[in-house]
């Protein structure tokens, strides 16, 4: 047969390498496109990487004491051969391969045994980036899933809950989800930077400061806890004076009207001087409903009169509004 094409002619057994315009490449090769309008020779195996692709048989006979024979091809993995004892196919479970070149039966085939071994032509391992996630399955599979090694195989460590840390167990072996104590949820400031004073008695006796005692000073904040069994940490700074330099003052935080939780007293160091009055109350929330967290203070002496954001003479002192009190809520897991 003769073909003619734009006036060349081509006969029967002419086609060869160099009208194709490809390198050539070696034995058992085949031809393969990288998908881009190139050709190119490669040798294709399992999942398209480095192996072999050619058919192989290897006759072996037994002697009822040899286990382990070679093989003239590798194999890989006991799924690219078909092995047969004297015509009959063998499972893979009656032998293994210690290494792609040899191959051992258990027990060993007997004396005069016919054993023949054949390559499918897929002698390779498995291309790098060849497998994706459509080719892996664990089974319950859902989304936000980990596989860890665990030392044979590997396994499926399916999605914490909400707030959960993913940390090594207590063998060192293993990845978990953990519950994280003392994790900050949410966090509140209230700031008031506004200049105020009262002249509330907050008698300073072995007694709890009443709700109707002293005065309000500007710093309340209603909160509603995420979760009923977080806990809440109240943190509150004022800046306070007074105009006689021994009067005790203090102040204390009470929640929706109740006489305080918790409270604290200075004793003046002068006029004009700020002291720092802090509070810190840690408790379980308890519920999530809203409540209203206020602090009220004043001064042990009766007509004595308490500042706060400004010293007793000076209502804007370091500026307006630069002097500022505040109060926090800091919700965090238990």
């Amino acid at each position: 047969m003769t073909i003619k094409t734009h006036g060349r002619m081509f006969t029967d057994n002419t086609v060869g390498i160099p009208q194709l315009a490809l390198a050539d490449g070696t034995d058992g090769q085949a031809i393969v496109t990288d998908g881009s309008g190139t050709l190119r020779f490669a040798t294709v195996g399992a999942g398209g990487s480095v192996g072999s692709s050619v058919y192989v048989e290897d006759i072996r006979t037994g002697d009822g004491t040899t286990a382990t024979f070679t093989l003239s091809t590798a194999a890989p993995y006991e799924e690219s051969i078909l092995v047969f004892i004297d015509g009959v196919g063998q499972p893979t479970s009656s032998f293994t391969l210690p290494s792609t070149t040899s191959i051992t039966f258990s027990p060993a085939p007997g004396n005069g045994a016919a054993i023949r071994i054949c390559h499918l032509g897929i002698a390779s391992s498995v291309g790098n980036n060849s497998i994706t996630g459509a080719k892996i399955a664990m089974g319950g599979d859902v989304a936000g899933d980990v596989l860890y090694y665990n030392g044979t195989d590997y396994q499926r460590l399916g999605i914490g809950t909400t707030g959960q840390h993913l940390a090594t167990n207590s063998a060192a072996n293993a990845p978990e989800w953990v519950d994280v104590s003392g994790k900050l949820v949410k966090r509140v400031v209230t700031i008031n930077n506004t200049p105020g004073s009262s002249t509330g008695n907050m008698p300073f006796d072995e007694t709890q400061p009443l709700f109707s005692e002293g005065a309000d000073l500007g710093m309340s904040t209603t909160y509603a806890p995420t979760s009923a069994t977080n806990r809440l940490l109240i943190k509150v700074q004022m800046a306070l004076d007074h105009t006689v330099d021994t009067s005790e003052h203090g102040i204390y935080l009470c929640k929706d009207g109740s006489d305080a939780l918790t409270a604290c007293m200075n004793q003046g160091s002068g006029e004009g001087s700020f002291e720092m009055c802090q509070l810190i109350y840690d408790v379980v929330a308890g519920s999530t409903a809203a409540a209203t967290w206020t602090v009220r203070g004043g001064n042990a002496e009766v007509g004595r009169t308490l500042y706060w954001n400004r010293d007793a003479a000076n209502v804007n002192i370091f500026g307006a509004g630069n002097v500022h009190s505040h109060l926090i809520i800091e919700e965090y897991t238990p």
